[in-house]
């Protein structure tokens, strides 16, 4: 509707420069009568003829020309618009008003869905429009602010064709908006580097920011340690597939059943290197792997890596903020279970903010998997002894014990999730280094080292000696992470000139609608995050 105001607008305009034309007319001299040919010398008179100071018809002295104001009458109160001193009824006089063309609020008299503040919220990997929307939604409908969600969801192969999309969706929103420079972006994840790479729009005639602020929630500003992994060492998470399906799956092979439960909820995981995805599972039955794209390949991941999205310009507006979430569990073994919960169970179906019990379904979902493998393994070990009850010493075997033996591989793997995510995403990273040398003597007679001489740091011994050899400490580095990105990434987001907001206990998809966001939403609207920028009327 306000697109077909603004070009009536225009189409009155184009009317008033139409008549304005016509009436030069009037100042063109013309003869009084018909002359014919004049004898003598003639003399020629060059006339300096200025455009005529043509003033517009303003009937009701409100500033604005008749002909822009037009016959029509906006509020129906039988006085036509130009003699109208409020054309559209608001109560603000036309000379002050901003939109007279539609009722709105004093003091500018615009409607509050033009002179609202517009928020961008930017979803991430894999998201789609739909991913802050029980969030936006609530803060439209408390603060005076429009929710605006662009979607890049189906151009997700580089930044640059995500960023152009959303550019194209705010030009959209933001057309013949005023006060554009108090609009802001609120971005998750991939979205905030997305947001980097597509820098600050400006109005093409007066350079007027279209935004003026950028917030990011768990965005890797300095790139996502697992697109290193994809990208470098691909073969970790083959590895860790192959792992998963040899020892889960051997199993249920063996017994000749389908357990897609635990690995297709696995695969949702491991799964975020895409073509890894058709790894076959060497057990030599298909158990869901391939069907499971969650975190499939999109190949943008080469411009997440540590290198590659630390590059990415700084966002060049005034007011640049951050939150970054560190999920729970890193020392006891859930924190990966709980960002699954949050992964197989979608934030937004959760109510307003109580994606937090993604946490508990999380790490029920693996216990109950567990379950499965102790409770298969225990029956058919129990069947083999029932059937080699009698046998001395247990020098017996059944059909039953290989398949026991098959399930308790796959008990023995579940201790190993939570340290092989963690080792895939960089919260955990282990290196081995050389801290000095041992020293033997030789045996003569039979040419092999013996008797230790001793241990030197420096490898650099003052007593002599005939073998060295090198000797290796393993050091394993624990970093926070919510779950998929290191805190250190998402809190060190460059320019940002805000304090960095500390999400406790929120995991990477579970922050777009868990507890912790609603405090987020309150230190964002209500308190500006200690500036005034950020902050918002209610309605």
């Amino acid at each position: 509707m306000k697109k077909i105001t603004y070009i009536i607008i225009i189409l009155l305009a184009v009317l008033s420069v139409h008549g304005q034309v016509e009436s030069v007319d009037q100042y063109i001299l013309s003869p009084d009568c018909t002359t014919g040919p004049v004898s003598g010398t003639d003399t020629i008179i060059h006339v300096t003829v200025s455009p005529p100071n043509i003033v517009l018809m303003d009937s009701d002295g409100d500033g604005i020309p008749d002909d822009v104001e037009g016959t029509g009458d906006i509020d129906g109160d039988g006085i036509p618009n130009y003699l109208d001193l409020d054309s559209d009824g608001d109560g603000v006089p036309d000379g002050q008003d901003l939109c007279y063309y539609a009722p709105g609020d004093p003091p500018m008299g615009c409607p509050g869905s033009i002179i609202d503040r517009n928020v961008f919220w930017l979803h991430g990997y894999q998201g789609n429009e739909l991913s802050f929307q029980l969030v936006g939604d609530d803060v439209e409908s408390r603060f005076k602010a429009n929710t605006r969600r662009p979607d890049y969801n189906a151009s997700q192969q580089t930044l640059a064709s995500s960023a152009a999309n959303v550019e194209t969706d705010i030009n959209d929103v933001i057309n013949g908006q005023i006060n554009t420079e108090q609009n802001f972006i609120i971005a998750h994840s991939m979205g905030g580097l997305v947001a980097r790479t597509l820098g600050q729009m400006t109005e093409p005639t007066t350079g007027t920011p279209l935004y003026n602020g950028f917030i990011t929630f768990g965005t890797p500003h300095q790139g996502a340690f697992a697109a290193n992994t994809l990208v470098d060492n691909p073969q970790a998470i083959d590895n860790a597939l192959t792992n998963a399906c040899q020892k889960l799956g051997i199993g249920p092979f063996k017994e000749g059943i389908n357990n897609s439960g635990a690995l297709g909820s696995l695969a949702i995981m491991f799964g975020f290197g895409g073509g890894v995805l058709n790894t076959a599972c060497e057990a030599g039955v298909d158990i869901g792997f391939p069907a499971v794209l969650s975190f499939a390949e999109q190949g943008v991941e080469a411009e997440l890596t540590t290198t590659a999205a630390a590059s990415i310009a700084d966002m060049p507006t005034d007011h640049k903020a951050i939150f970054y979430g560190i999920e729970d569990g890193h020392d006891d073994g859930s924190m990966t279970p709980r960002f699954l919960g949050a992964l197989t169970n979608s934030p937004s179906s959760f109510p307003l903010y109580g994606a937090d019990a993604s946490d508990a379904l999380g790490i029920a979902q693996v216990a109950s998997q567990l379950d499965f493998y102790v409770s298969k393994m225990n029956f058919w070990y129990d069947i083999h002894d029932i059937l080699c009850g009698g046998a001395l010493f247990g020098l017996c075997w059944s059909s039953a014990e290989p398949i026991a033996d098959a399930y308790k591989k796959g008990v023995d793997w579940f201790p190993t999730l939570d340290p092989t995510w963690q080792e895939l995403i960089g919260a955990t990273q282990t290196t081995i280094v050389q801290n000095g040398c041992d020293y033997y003597y030789e045996d003569w007679y039979n040419g092999q080292c013996t008797d230790y001489v001793g241990y030197d740091s420096d490898c650099d011994p003052d007593f002599v000696y005939d073998c060295e050899f090198p000797r290796y400490q393993t050091i394993v580095s624990q970093y926070d992470s919510d779950g998929f990105i290191l805190a250190e990434s998402a809190m060190n987001g460059p320019g940002m000139n805000y304090d960095a907001q500390f999400m406790d206990g929120s995991n990477h998809m579970q922050m777009k609608n868990d507890s912790q966001m609603e405090e987020a939403i309150k230190k964002i609207f209500e308190e500006g995050i200690g500036k005034e920028f950020f902050k918002t009327d209610e309605r």
